[in-house]
């Protein structure tokens, strides 16, 4: 009966050496897989150069938002021309009313992608912050 009692120790050993390199292999496969799924381009910063940064850009989207919807707002009126070169320039106005619309738009929209990217490094800095639950999640998660 020692022999077996041996032999099932040896086998549940051998289990918990397999269960632990698999767990190590995981482990790492999963940290590189973090590491290499999105180029951070704010890691370099501190937190209060993070923060400063974050509302610096909440200032400046809030700006061009609203110089974008006064833009929006206002429109173009175009007026009714009799000779063709007034509509030529009537048309001018409008387009380049309407480009002004369009790149204060465009304005607006990257700096809120910038603030979107800010917002998600701190809230990767933020969700770090429970190290035993990251390296429990690298540990077990599976990924493809």
């Amino acid at each position: 009966m020692q022999k077996r009692d041996v032999g099932v120790a040896v086998l549940i050993l051998a289990l918990l050496v397999i269960l632990g390199a698999a767990g190590e292999y995981n482990y790492r496969r999963n940290k590189v897989a973090e590491q290499s799924a999105a180029p951070r381009r704010y890691i370099g910063y501190s937190d209060q150069e993070l923060a400063a940064l974050i509302e610096a850009y909440e200032q400046e989207v809030e700006k061009l938002e609203s110089r974008y919807d006064a833009a929006k707002n206002r429109g173009v009126a175009a007026r009714d021309g009799g000779l063709i070169d007034e509509q030529i320039r009537e048309f001018e106005r409008a387009q380049a009313t309407g480009a002004k619309e369009r790149s204060l738009g465009a304005d607006a929209a990257q700096q809120e992608a910038i603030l979107r990217e800010l917002r998600k490094e701190r809230s990767l800095r933020e969700g770090r912050a429970d190290s035993f639950m990251l390296h429990l999640r690298r540990l077990l998660s599976i990924q493809r």
